[in-house]
């Protein structure tokens, strides 16, 4: 255990240019497309409030400004927000729920403790990637040690850094969820359209041109101990290969 924390923290660590020297020397070079910083677009910048960046005084303005009612109690030194309601988390969850409550008209204010980050900020750098985006540092075990987790914590959640796979759930699956454990939903024709419907609004695609070194290298293995390969669909453009998926995709091709 000890080897393998020596070897991440090696792998992880980088200079005052956000630079791997580990990676220099095994020649493993960004991108070019990593390295292209694009105009600096924050899509969410007219519904978010980023409290890190605000001060008691003119959070309650920014909070005000998106429509927001607030009453600010001076002796308990609290902001009351007015709203029909509150989604802790901004993740997978979290954030298609609050979509689908503000477009049926509700108020909606979801919290979420991780920061905002667009394309441009990403390094693709293991360590300050799984500082920023990540609980606890990406360093995050079971209650009883046994297993480390890696936990999304920043606006998008899980959603921002996990890979672009994009598997439907097999009827077989789906078969053995309605009848074994009675959820009828999932043995109906409307889960299966829900599926379609998620797959095409996310841009999923099973026509893969680019594949990044490490499934080039998998695929090459498989191929010749006579195994079966298959493409796995995923939520990206068809000419898009990105290797530093889980710290976020630079190009905003997710």
């Amino acid at each position: 255990m000890l080897k393998i924390f020596c070897f991440f923290i090696n792998l992880s660590r980088s200079n005052e240019d956000l630079r791997n020297p580990v990676c220099d020397t095994m020649g493993y070079q960004l991108k070019k497309e990593n390295l292209i910083k694009p105009k600096k677009k924050r899509p969410l910048r007219k519904g978010i409030v980023e409290t890190s960046y605000e001060s008691d005084t003119t959070l309650v303005n920014s909070l005000a400004e998106k429509c927001l009612k607030v009453i600010e109690d001076r002796k308990l030194i609290i902001f009351k927000i007015e709203c029909d309601v509150v989604i802790v988390g901004s993740g997978c969850g979290g954030g298609v729920a609050a979509t689908v409550l503000a477009k049926s008209g509700q108020i909606m204010v979801v919290v979420e403790k991780g920061h905002y980050f667009v394309a441009e900020d990403y390094s693709s750098l293991e360590g300050p990637s799984l500082n920023q985006l990540y609980e606890s540092g990406g360093v995050l075990s079971t209650l009883d040690g046994k297993c480390m987790k890696l936990a999304g914590s920043t606006v998008g959640g899980g959603s921002a850094v996990n890979w672009f796979a994009s598997i439907k759930i097999p009827t077989s699956i789906l078969k053995k969820w309605s009848l074994d454990h009675k959820i009828l939903f999932f043995g109906s024709s409307d889960y299966v359209s829900a599926m379609d419907t998620l797959c095409k609004r996310i841009g999923v695609t099973e026509r893969c041109s680019e594949e990044g070194f490490h499934n080039q290298v998998l695929r090459k293995v498989y191929k010749n101990i006579g195994l079966k390969v298959e493409n796995v669909p995923w939520n990206c453009s068809e000419d898009h290969s990105c290797s530093s998926y889980c710290y976020g995709c630079k190009v905003g091709n997710k």
